[in-house]
Order: C-alpha cells, then structure tokens, then sequence
C-alpha cells in the first residue's frame, strides 16, 4: 500500500495503533516547535536592537542577538560602587 504526504494520518490506523500515534506525535511536535520559534522571536528582536554592545566597537550579528545587547542593563556609576563595596 502506497501513501501520499498530503494524506491524513488516520489512514495509518489500518496499519497498527502505534504507526498512527507516532505520526500523530511528530504532528505534534511540529507544532509545539512552530509555536515557541515564534515566541523567541521576540526576545530575539529586542536583543539586536538593543544597542548596548556598541559602546565596545563594531559587533558582530551573533554578538547582538545576546542578552548582554539589551537596552537598559547598563549600571550607573552609583550601582557600580555599590558593587565594588560589596566585594571582598
């Protein structure tokens, strides 16, 4: 018996249960995957436009898309001599 790829995966069901849930499963899967890639674009966005990084020069694009690009994280020179109090 030949199947198509646009066929429905119920018709594996005439084969054994266990075909039908593992094709069921991996349908699944690829929607759970689509769905947090899209979820992680947007943290992905607000990393590369940050901007944050520039102050140390030209950056590349992998360097822009770390959390350490994000605008905002940046210490005052108060913070900063907070934090070298509390070190030992």
């Amino acid at each position: 018996m030949t199947y198509n790829i646009n066929d429905p995966i119920e018709e594996f069901k005439e084969n054994s249960p266990g075909i039908y849930f593992y094709f069921y499963f991996i349908k699944q899967m690829a929607f759970v995957f689509i769905v947090i890639c899209l979820l992680s674009i947007i943290p992905l966005v607000l990393n590369i436009l940050g901007g944050s990084l520039s102050k140390y020069g030209k950056t590349n694009f992998l360097m822009d898309t770390t959390l350490g690009n994000i605008k905002g994280l940046e210490f005052t020179d108060e913070e900063k001599a907070n934090m070298e109090l509390m070190d030992p």
